[in-house]
C-alpha cells in the first residue's frame, strides 16, 4: 500500500514538472515571438525613417538647385538689363575717329589748293571751246557763256559733288557747289547730271602764297576735331619783294565717317 502511494505521488509530481516545463517553453517562445515582432517593427520604422531622411535630403537639393537657377537667372536677366541700360545710353551717332595724322591733313591741304586754285577762286575747269576763229562769247545768250566742262576726273555733276564733299564740310560743299561766288550764284551746274560751267561767274585775282613749301603741325585735336597750322611764305609784289613767313589756322572734322576740312583755306 505505501508502495503505491509512494508511486503515485512520483506520478503526480512528474507529472507537474512536465507542464512546469511547457509553461516555462511557452513563455520562451512568447517572449521570442514577442522580442522578433519588436525587432520587425523598429526595423521597420528604421527604414521608413531612413526613407525620410532620404526624400527630406533630396528636397533639400532640389530647393538648393532651384534657388541657385533663380540666382543665375536673375543675375543674366540684371546683366541683360544692365547691357540695355548701358545700350541706350549710347548716343545715335556713336561713330567717332581715332585721330588725324599730318599726312591726312596734308592730303586734304592739297586738294584745298586745287580747288581753290583751279576751280573755284583763280581758276575754273576747262570746258568746251567758245568756238571756232576765236568766237567771242555772247553774254546776252545763256547757251554762249555756259559749257560743258571736259575735265577727265569729273565726267557728271555726281563725281563733281562728291569730289568737293571729299575735302569741305556739308555746309561749306553746299556753299561753294549752290552759292559761289555770291549768294545764290552758282559757277557750277548740274544739266540733266552732266557738269556745266557758267563763264559768266569766271574770274581771277593775283595770289602770292606758297603753298609748295608748307609745313604743317598739329595744334590740338580730339576724336572729332583737329586745330593744325600750315606754316608757309609769301611774297607780294614790290619793287624789292620779300619773302615773308605766313601761318594759314586751319580745322578739320571729323564728319560722315571721314577728315574734311571746315573752310576753304587760302
Amino acid at each position: 500500500m505505501k508502495k503505491r502511494l509512494l508511486a503515485l505521488t512520483v506520478s503526480v509530481l512528474a507529472a507537474f514538472a512536465v507542464g512546469c516545463n511547457s509553461v516555462g517553453d511557452s513563455s520562451s517562445e512568447e517572449s521570442k515571438t514577442a522580442e522578433t515582432a519588436e525587432t520587425a517593427v523598429s526595423d521597420t520604422d528604421t527604414a521608413e525613417s531612413s526613407k525620410a531622411d532620404e526624400k527630406s535630403e533630396e528636397s533639400s537639393k532640389t530647393d538648393t538647385a532651384d534657388s541657385e537657377e533663380t540666382a543665375d537667372t536673375s543675375e543674366s536677366d540684371d546683366k541683360e538689363e544692365s547691357g540695355n541700360v548701358d545700350s541706350a545710353e549710347e548716343p545715335e551717332d556713336s561713330e567717332a575717329s581715332d585721330g588725324v595724322s599730318v599726312q591726312m591733313l596734308d592730303e586734304l591741304v592739297e586738294k584745298n589748293f586745287d580747288c581753290m586754285t583751279k576751280i573755284f577762286v583763280l581758276g575754273s575747269l576747262p570746258c568746251e571751246d567758245i568756238g571756232a576763229d576765236g568766237e567771242e562769247i555772247n553774254w546776252e545768250d545763256e547757251n554762249s557763256y555756259i559749257r560743258k566742262v571736259t575735265d577727265s576726273r569729273f565726267p557728271d555733276y555726281e563725281s563733281f559733288s562728291e569730289y568737293i564733299h571729299s575735302v569741305y564740310t556739308e555746309s561749306t560743299a553746299d556753299m561753294l557747289l549752290n552759292s559761289y561766288p555770291f549768294e545764290g550764284g552758282q559757277k557750277y551746274l548740274n544739266k540733266d547730271g552732266e557738269l556745266y560751267i557758267d563763264l559768266s561767274k569766271d574770274g581771277g585775282k593775283g595770289y602770292y602764297v606758297n603753298w609748295q613749301n608748307r609745313t604743317i603741325s598739329i595744334v590740338e585735336q580730339n576724336e572729332n576735331t583737329c586745330y593744325f597750322n600750315i606754316e608757309t611764305t609769301i611774297e607780294e609784289p614790290a619793287d624789292e619783294p620779300v619773302e615773308k613767313p605766313y601761318t594759314i589756322n586751319c580745322t578739320a572734322v571729323y564728319e560722315n565717317g571721314r577728315w574734311v576740312l571746315e573752310d576753304m583755306y587760302s
